[in-house]
């Protein structure tokens, strides 16, 4: 959620000669208050402008700065009665409805934050940062749609606003529009080459589109900028894994958990480069963090269970293939790694039942079927292995070939 910049106080009183004493008191009172505003003083501000209006009841302005005092406190229930006290006595107040959206927004009820940008736009509508917040209103309704349309009317009093470029990128993302998402960012950008944030969204609409390279400078331009939340870090780090650049994408991964020590899918991603690099000790690791911090993650289940398996643990990967598929039970994959810990730590028949287990769910899964053919060859069963082999000739001819190679091995011995 973004911060939305903070309005100037508005005088409303007018200065002239000749003042009454209760006048000049009311003006006293007011200048006060503005002061303590001023000076961040908000509490003493809210007091002196209440006491301004025993003098002065009907002044649209002092409620209106008894909102922001409130707003600028981040007491947004507060803040709405002031903003609305605001309007009551000055009707086509458009700043009093912009903040008054303001607070719903940052309350989340974003359908009456629509309803006040949609007024301060009416009685102003070249009000641009009203536009930009009733379109992000609208986008959080999945109101798309409209969400575009404000932003386009943004652009039009505003061309060179770089922010409603940005969200108009968001909206059109929203709804799978990637080549829309992406010159609007690209637009963002040209107006603001600094914003580590536009940078990044950029990156993953480049990244759906399949354009890797250009996702790898877009999001290490983003890091450059300063992009802070270890998103930028982590997507970077997924496309340097796909080069086999896994060194490199440990130290992306490493620095996006110290910007977000909560990233889970960072600690599984870096649990699988550190795999890839047979740092098994770090990818245990890894990924004992991860389902720390999500004891549901069936993914960090199936990692950690690669980090045993690999490691040559193969009694030790099984506990945790089994909570994967708990967690996953039609997750096909994962049955077949199950069966090679069982078929690697010599329980056979535990084995057969795990790539059983796969094939229950898709009947056409060589992966299990070579499986099979492999615990019947470790038991010397060549003629129930040669039956796997020859539903392999259907299924993968290469693995069929290399089962067959396996089974003559066997029994030239």
């Amino acid at each position: 959620m973004k911060n939305i910049k903070h309005a100037s106080i508005l005088f409303a009183l007018i200065l002239v000669c000749g003042m009454s004493a209760h006048a000049q008191d009311a003006k006293a009172i007011f200048d006060r208050a503005a002061s303590q505003f001023s000076a961040k003083q908000y509490e003493a501000a809210i007091a002196s402008y209440r006491e301004y209006l025993v003098k002065v009841p009907t002044e649209s302005a002092a409620y209106y700065n008894i909102g922001l005092c409130y707003f600028n406190l981040g007491r947004y229930e507060e803040a709405l009665p002031a903003f609305k006290d605001s309007i009551r006595y000055k009707s086509d107040y458009a700043n009093a409805y912009r903040y008054l959206g303001a607070s719903y927004y940052e309350l989340k009820r974003y359908e009456e934050a629509v309803g006040a940008y949609q007024n301060a736009v009416r009685y102003k509508p070249d009000l641009v940062v009203a536009h930009i917040y009733l379109g992000n209103s609208l986008d959080y309704l999945k109101r798309y749609n409209e969400a575009v349309a404000a932003y386009m009317k943004a652009i039009e009093y505003d061309p060179k606003n770089a922010e409603a470029y940005s969200e108009l990128g968001v909206a059109h993302k929203r709804q799978n529009n990637l080549p829309a998402a992406a010159q609007a960012y690209e637009r963002s950008i040209a107006l603001n080459p600094t914003d580590a944030r536009t940078h990044y969204l950029l990156g993953v609409v480049y990244k759906q589109q399949k354009r890797t390279d250009d996702a790898i400078k877009v999001f290490q331009k983003a890091i450059a900028l300063g992009h802070k939340d270890g998103n930028a870090q982590y997507e970077l780090a997924v496309l340097l894994r796909r080069k086999n650049m896994d060194s490199e994408a440990v130290t992306l991964l490493k620095e996006a958990t110290r910007l977000n020590p909560k990233f889970t899918l960072a600690y599984i991603e870096l649990g699988k480069a550190y795999n890839t690099l047979k740092l098994h000790s770090n990818a245990i690791t890894a990924l004992e963090e991860a389902i720390r911090l999500n004891p549901k993650s069936e993914e960090a289940y199936a990692n950690l269970g690669n980090s045993y398996y690999n490691d040559n643990r193969f009694t030790e990967s099984i506990p945790h293939y089994k909570k994967a598929i708990e967690l996953s039970p039609k997750w096909v994959l994962i049955h077949g790694f199950l069966g090679d810990a069982y078929l690697n730590s010599k329980q056979y028949s535990l084995a057969l039942a795990a790539y059983n287990g796969a094939l229950a769910i898709d009947a056409k899964d060589a992966a299990a079927v070579y499986g099979i053919g492999l615990v019947y060859i470790s038991q010397k069963n060549f003629a129930l292995a040669q039956t796997q082999k020859t539903k392999l000739d259907v299924l993968d001819p290469g693995m069929a070939s290399k089962l067959q190679d396996k089974i003559d091995a066997l029994k030239s011995k």
